[in-house]
């Protein structure tokens, strides 16, 4: 079973994430846009890997990109794009030598069928790279040497540059100035990562490098004076050759992530550690005061290592209460390996004491003292980094075995008292395990039942985006749309002018998060409409330029509701009800009010570390009613039908279905005019929400058929873990 990774909300998020923002091809400023784009044109051997990275075809059936890019391709877009079409990988094999960062970032996809319509290019295997004038390609944000990166239109440009030297290792180019630029001079960036430097001789395109990292110029990242290096082809053409010919040992397709043995090597506490900066050691610092499991350890570093401009979203109390919770379900972190370094950005991975992979994301200053801004953490459930539970490996199992390891697994856990809630598992859409635990009220002693109504967090978000997807797919919306154009009396009018729809669904907008002051002093009971939750935010400051960064954000999908129902004319629960609900037959889904009276409802109950196994209810901490950002209620039963009506392209036309299931990223298709298309047969979903007392998981995959739906009344990870381990024992099933 494929999933992608789960992001919690900030109910347990120490800080808001402020990861950089990846771009792609900057231009020169005195040149015009249209000639780069033109450029591109002659090059569609260039793919675009997954979300975020770029491949070159070297052979009808093979994929040459970067191992960081490889490493880090979700299971749910785990595909290369050719000229608008996909082709999905079939194995990764990533250079042997591979560290997870440094040299040999190298590897090769071979993909599932050969692609026909494109010419590859060839492998370079000479050594006199040094003054060749190179042709770069990718898409993305783009910008000038003056601005760096700026505009996000994820539109296929090339430019020129020039190699300024080779060593073993690496290719190295500069953007100059127009002085003593090329012609169409230009430099690739992170999103660029795994594309190619290619060079023209004798009516043959080769390729000479694979793009792996950059340097900020005189003035940041993308402008004049950056750097850039290239994995050098020439040096491992010996290796490309091999894998291509079958003789170089291939990762295993069926983990979760490739790795190699020197990798494993690589990210054993022995070796693994952050590195030897001022940006290090306050990650480290950090860490090792999570691991002490002491309260006054984490002030000191709130005091010395936090950065006291950094926008206040919680106060360090309310960060306390969070490490808790945090240190609570995690246990101590053990370091596998440092994923990404630089002086604003350390992101690492971890095993925590109780078996779950956790992904770390650190942002600090850009200029002494590097002091911290923010803290991201992503549950891996095996998409990134080590390997799923079972990993796919062990013993085959039937069908009716993994069920009924499932089943004794579940009541091992409500024994333990680590598990409350319903699963269910479909395959091709009919129930094939279908089971509650524990109870759904403890003063009353009510149990959950398979129909029992569970908060979903923040997987409410999925109905957000298919009603703008919606709306989009009617002409009645853009994601080029600003606030301004659909809510023109929002409060903070500089916002409202510059941050579009695509950068409220891409977490890209800088809009704050709801969980801030203004939601911990006041009475919960006042938020009960997409307006109120606007009062907790909307006229604060960006805490970034639009598209400059990506900062998980509830507010932004509250900003989405309210577009929705300015552009519907109904509020955002009675659209989702008639336009998503209804249609997939979900009669036991919505935004229900916490003094309503519904029946069949799960309370949910929270843990606070040191309080000896106690759970409380969550109800002093819960929003009036659910919203745009998440907080709705469904059962598994109903999950099962909306996935069913995905699938069946009920909601959305084929098109834009797939661009959903796709992240919305991009350009949306044009406009169908067909009224219902036949049902999907690939692609795959994994979404989560979680928050004291709530967490709900569903994965969905329609090349194997399976469908897993957790909901629990405990707090996160605990679906999480279940879908986790479902998915491990589905992958052992015999097909």
């Amino acid at each position: 079973m494929k999933s992608s990774k789960t992001l919690f909300t900030a109910a347990i998020v120490v800080i808001a994430l402020a990861a950089s923002q990846a771009y792609a091809i900057i231009v020169r400023h005195d040149r015009k846009d249209a000639d780069y784009l033109r450029l591109a044109e002659r090059y569609p051997s260039v793919g675009f890997v997954g979300r975020d990275g770029e491949g070159t075809l070297i052979a009808p059936q093979w994929v040459l990109t970067a191992a960081h890019v490889a490493s880090g391709i979700p299971q749910s877009a785990r595909h290369v794009e050719f000229e608008g079409v996909k082709y999905r990988v079939e194995q990764i094999l990533i250079h042997p030598d591979w560290s997870g960062r440094g040299p040999h970032d190298i590897a090769l996809l071979k993909l599932v069928e050969p692609v026909k319509a494109v010419k590859p290019v060839s492998i370079y295997t000479a050594t006199d790279e040094a003054g060749q004038v190179i042709t770069f390609v990718g898409r993305g944000d783009t910008g000038t040497g003056l601005t760096g990166p700026k505009i996000q239109d994820r539109k296929k440009r090339a430019a020129t540059n020039k190699v300024e030297r080779a060593d073993q290792q690496w290719l190295y180019f500069t953007f100059d100035d127009p002085a003593t630029a090329t012609d169409l001079e230009g430099i690739s960036g992170p999103g660029d990562s795994g594309g190619p430097a290619l060079i023209e001789k004798d009516g043959k395109t080769y390729t000479l490098g694979v793009s792996v990292w950059g340097r900020p110029g005189k003035n940041g990242r993308g402008t004049y004076g950056a750097k850039e290096g290239y994995a050098r082809v020439s040096s491992y053409h010996e290796w490309i050759t091999a894998a291509l010919s079958g003789k170089a040992e291939p990762s295993t397709p069926n983990a979760a992530n490739v790795r190699v043995k020197t990798q494993a090597a690589a990210q054993s506490n022995e070796t693994a550690k952050f590195p030897d900066t001022e940006s290090g050691r306050r990650v480290a610092a950090y860490i090792e005061a999570f691991n002490s499991g002491s309260d006054s350890s984490l002030r000191r570093v709130f005091a010395n290592h936090f950065s006291k401009s950094a926008p206040a979203r919680f106060t360090d109390e309310e960060h306390l209460q969070s490490y808790r919770r945090l240190y609570n379900e995690l246990g101590k972190l053990e370091l596998r390996r440092v994923a990404q370094s630089s002086d604003e950005l350390i992101a690492a991975v971890f095993r925590t004491a109780n078996g779950m992979n956790a992904r770390f994301e650190f942002s600090l200053e850009p200029a002494p003292p590097h002091k911290l801004t923010g803290i991201g953490i992503q549950i891996t459930d095996g998409d990134d980094d080590l390997p799923d539970a079972g990993g796919g490996g062990g013993s085959p199992m039937t069908e009716a075995e993994a069920m009924a390891a499932l089943d004794d697994y579940l009541k091992e856990e409500v024994n333990k008292d680590e598990f409350s809630g319903a699963a269910l598992v479909a395959k091709d859409g009919k129930p094939i395990y279908r089971k509650a635990y524990g109870l759904a009220n403890k003063q009353y002693n009510a149990p959950n039942h398979v129909d029992t109504k569970f908060n979903l967090g923040s997987i409410n978000k999925i109905f957000t985006q298919i009603a703008i997807a919606q709306l989009i797919e009617q002409g009645k919306l853009s994601v080029d749309d600003t606030i301004i154009k659909r809510l023109t009396d929002y409060p903070n009018r500089q916002a409202a002018e510059r941050v579009t729809v695509q950068h409220l669904l891409d977490h890209t907008s800088g809009i704050g998060d709801i969980f801030n002051d203004k939601y911990a002093s006041m009475p919960k009971s006042r938020l009960r409409t997409i307006a109120d939750y606007l009062l907790l935010f909307a006229d604060e400051a960006l805490a970034f330029e639009p598209g400059s960064k990506q900062q998980y954000s509830n507010g932004g999908y509250i900003v989405l509701g309210a577009i929705i129902e300015k552009v519907s004319g109904q509020s955002y629960y009675d659209y989702v009800r008639e336009h998503i609900y209804k249609p997939a037959s979900m009669a036991d889904t919505d935004a229900y009010e916490v003094d309503a009276s519904v029946p069949n409802l799960a309370s949910g109950y929270t843990r606070e570390r040191g309080e000896a196994g106690k759970r409380r209810s969550n109800l002093y901490r819960m929003p009036a009613r659910g919203s745009s950002a998440g907080g709705g209620y469904s059962t598994t039963g109903d999950m099962l039908k909306f996935t069913i009506a995905l699938q069946n392209c009920n909601l959305l036309s084929r098109p834009y279905t797939e661009w959903l299931l796709d992240g919305m990223r991009g350009k949306p298709p044009a406009r169908s005019a067909v009224e219902k298309d036949g049902p999907l047969t690939q692609g795959n979903m994994g979404i989560a929400g979680g928050a004291p007392g709530i967490n709900s998981m569903l994965e969905l995959d329609f090349e194997t058929g399976y469908t897993v739906i957790v909901m629990s009344n405990y707090d996160p990870p605990t679906a999480v873990r279940v879908a986790r381990q479902i998915r491990a024992w589905l992958a052992r099933v015999k097909r």
